[in-house]
């Protein structure tokens, strides 16, 4: 199992079976729930104990079943199952159920699941034994239905504070400067590269111009959440061009680091880079099915970002 949660996350980083940087983000962060803060990827390993715990709630709650009869009389023999210590010469797999058994001892109360009279299900066991985190107020931004997946992936990793920035790489002792690679004037870290660097201003400005819009970009959360002002169809709009917009940054520092050159940020309409096609093509079926004139003018404007580069 430890082979197959490799192997999972060799792809997620590199794309194949093997890669062998350090990961931006744990596995164990990738596997907990999109509300919590992780990709929401099920972790193999814990959803393969989840699946022994089966047995366990068969033996716990001393279930008819041929297989349950035989291991009371040849392993058990009377023994109640929290107690149970497997002999040495038993075999592998039964070592292994016994292992969970002791993984499990905590979750029943008089050998009830939970201490209800609800059954055991793998999904249940999966999320006992996963780590629940508290819920992250970003998720519904980052995980907009109009977000183009790439972006989405850097904004979740630049909201986790995870994206190798020069104060990471010097805290870890690669980097032998410290200086942002756009502005090269103070600290590279993620608020300075996202919103207070001159680049990411001039970026924040060009957008919300074309947004016709004012909105501070470090309250983008409380805006979504309570722009009672604007439809949640513009809202969303307006969120998946600023995930968008992380990601552009992002890709221009890194063009910044490699060729030394930063491009003054501009929007043609007849580029052909970084196209929100999801976010006009559901926008428009939206509005041409409601009938929305007023809303359709408005969005149309504001889909002038529908084609930006820098």
């Amino acid at each position: 199992m430890n082979r197959i949660n490799g192997i999972c996350r060799n792809f997620l980083w590199g794309g194949k079976d093997s890669y062998y940087r350090a990961p931006a983000v744990s596995w164990d962060r990738c596997c907990i729930p999109k509300k919590e803060g992780g990709l929401g990827i099920k972790d193999p390993k814990t959803w393969n104990k989840a699946l022994f715990g089966k047995y366990v709630w068969w033996i716990a709650s001393k279930k008819d079943h041929l297989w349950v009869k035989w291991i009371n009389h040849v392993y058990m023999k009377g023994t109640h199952w929290t107690s149970y210590s497997p002999p040495h010469d038993c075999s592998w797999s039964w070592k292994k159920i016994a292992h969970t058994m002791e993984t499990f001892k905590a979750a029943y109360v008089s050998d009830n699941w939970l201490g209800t009279s609800a059954n055991y299900t793998p999904k249940e066991g999966y999320i006992w034994l996963r780590p629940s985190p508290p819920q992250v107020r970003w998720w519904k931004i980052c995980w907009n239905t109009l977000n183009i997946p790439k972006s989405a992936f850097i904004f979740w990793a630049a909201s986790l504070g995870r994206l190798l920035t020069r104060d990471r790489m010097l805290r870890m002792g690669f980097s032998q400067g410290v200086n942002c690679y756009i502005c090269d004037e103070v600290l590279e870290d993620h608020p300075h590269l996202f919103y207070k660097c001159h680049f990411s201003n001039c970026c924040i400005q060009l957008l919300h111009q074309q947004l016709d819009i004012r909105l501070d970009p470090t309250d983008l959360v409380n805006w979504y959440n309570r722009g009672r002002k604007y439809s949640l169809l513009i809202r969303k709009v307006v969120v998946a061009c600023h995930v968008m917009l992380t990601y552009l940054i992002w890709h221009t520092r890194n063009k910044a680091r490699v060729h030394h050159q930063v491009p003054y940020p501009t929007l043609k309409r007849d580029s052909q880079q970084v196209t929100i096609v999801r976010v006009v093509i559901e926008c428009l079926k939206f509005l041409e099915d409601q009938g929305n004139k007023i809303a359709f003018i408005t969005v149309n404007v504001n889909l002038k970002l529908s084609r930006v580069f820098f």
